[in-house]
């Protein structure tokens, strides 16, 4: 019976020995699984920590950058920068500041976080921040840039004036981060934002490391914004400028019309003077026409002693039929001279005008006759004046301006050809344009000379015979005018202008 007792008991022992040995494997794998799976929740916590940290950082990034270049100016760019960064770091205090090449610090920009909780930061205000400054030792500052372009960061009781007073300070490190190396006299400016910490405990170099990801797109957008601020003064400078060569064009251009009426002024003159003496004399002489038939129709007043006979003795003795005929024609003739006095002051008065070069349909026909309206004195007696004008196509054009280049074009010929010659002008349609030609028979123009031509104040006359401005004036005109020029020369045969303008349909 013992002996049963102590196998039962010796089985009863193995069992329990076996259960504890499953017991602890089990307990074992349990601590092995719960440690796998605290390892894992903590590696999750890390990996959703990290993505949280990688997508606040890209939303800085984004928009930083997105707002960044929606900005205006280079005030409103700093201050949306600094505002970032503030909400970003959480902690410090930003700061933007230009340090002078004479180590002096210039423009503070101060920006503290709306999330700061931390009582030291609260306190900080910005003469506090002014005040630090005032106290920072510029060179040593500057001295650190000029060895490393990049952003660092300092400890600021490494920075400060020997020579003053250091008073306790409200931040202990500093992170700048230069924006941009402006050059001035030889030496850079430099443009820093800076933030500060009150101890190390607040520091994140992940953070950090992003602000400093993001200093690429501040120092692009703000060289942007300088360069559009310099492009926007070069384009008012080069409005003025060109305001002021228009108005000296405009000046140049009515002097040389003034020079031009000056030439012509006595032709004119001349021109004028012809038929009002003509008019004149045939006024006179139909005033002694007119005593004549007085005489004649005198009696008739008087029927009672009206003598028919010796009526028609008087006519005949007055030449009354040749006082009619004759009056009849000089009638005519004087309004043919009072039309050609209209026509020549039209000219004239088409010339001069000053007040009105906007482009209005014009037939370019009449602005050519006008023109030698206006040289008919000059032209007259040595110079054969062919005209071929079969233009059919008005042209939009101001009549004063082209009337001027057709002037000087045909002075330019009769100089070409001081004994005299043939001048031809013609005037055709071409397709969807007019074309003009002015073509002399005179001494040419050397090739070397004939690029030059249109150039203000060339000019192969004599000191004194020309300005050399009527071409290079008369070639502004025409472009103004949309119009193409093409000249062709030869030495000792001519010279031919050809002037292609835009039909007006």
């Amino acid at each position: 019976m013992s002996n049963e007792s102590d196998a039962q008991i010796k089985a009863l022992e193995n069992i329990l020995k076996r259960e504890r040995e499953a017991r602890k494997k089990v307990e074992k794998k349990l601590e092995t699984f719960s440690r796998e799976i605290y390892e894992s929740n903590e590696q999750l916590r890390a990996q959703t920590a990290q993505a949280e940290d990688k997508q606040t950082q890209l939303s800085f990034l984004t928009g930083l950058a997105a707002e960044t270049w929606k900005k205006d100016n280079f005030t409103e760019i700093i201050s949306n920068y600094l505002e970032r960064c503030s909400d970003f770091l959480f902690y410090p205090v930003c700061v933007f500041l230009q340090l002078e090449v004479d180590y002096k610090v210039n423009y503070l920009q101060i920006v503290q976080s709306k999330n700061i909780d931390n009582p030291t930061y609260q306190t900080v205000n910005n003469k506090a921040i002014i005040h630090l400054f005032s106290q920072l030792d510029g060179f040593k500052l500057r001295d650190a840039f000029q060895q490393s372009p990049e952003s660092q960061l300092l400890n600021l009781t490494n920075y400060m004036d020997n020579t003053m007073k250091v008073t306790k300070l409200p931040f202990c490190f500093l992170y700048a981060v230069p924006l941009y190396y402006l050059q001035q006299s030889g030496e850079n400016n430099i443009g820093l934002a800076c933030f500060f910490y009150r101890d190390d405990k607040n520091i994140s170099i992940n953070k950090l490391q992003t602000i400093e990801s993001s200093r690429s797109t501040l120092t692009l957008a703000i060289e942007r914004k300088r360069a559009d601020k310099k492009l926007q003064r070069q384009i008012k400078e080069l409005e003025e400028i060109n305001n002021t060569l228009e108005k000296t064009q405009q000046q140049l251009v009515e002097t040389e019309k003034l020079a031009s009426l000056g030439m012509l002024s006595a032709g004119v003159a001349h021109e004028i003077n012809n038929p009002v003496g003509y008019v004149k004399s045939n006024l006179e002489t139909m005033q002694e026409y007119l005593e004549s038939l007085k005489r004649v129709l005198t009696p008739l007043n008087n029927q009672d002693t009206l003598d028919q006979k010796a009526l028609l003795d008087l006519w005949e003795k007055e030449e009354g039929q040749f006082l009619l005929n004759d009056s009849e024609s000089i009638l005519s003739s004087s309004l043919t001279g009072l039309e050609r006095i209209k026509e020549i002051v039209s000219a004239l008065r088409a010339f001069s005008r000053m007040d009105n070069h906007d482009l209005e349909p014009v037939d370019i026909n009449v602005i050519i006759k006008n023109a030698l309206k206006m040289l008919q004195n000059e032209l007259k007696y040595d110079y054969e004046i062919l005209t071929e004008l079969r233009a059919d196509k008005q042209i939009l054009g101001s009549e004063g301006q082209l009337q001027q280049v057709l002037i000087n074009l045909l002075v330019n010929a009769k100089h070409a050809m001081p004994m005299g010659g043939k001048i031809t002008i013609s005037s055709y349609a071409d397709k969807a344009r007019v074309v003009v030609k002015v073509k002399d028979e005179g001494c040419g123009i050397s090739p070397e000379n004939l690029k030059d031509i249109f150039n203000p104040f060339f000019t192969t006359k004599p000191p004194g015979e020309g300005t050399g401005l009527g071409l290079s004036i008369s070639y502004s005109i025409l472009k103004q005018h949309h119009a193409k020029v093409d000249v062709n020369s030869e030495i000792d045969s001519g010279t031919e202008f050809t002037m292609s303008f835009f039909a007006f349909e």
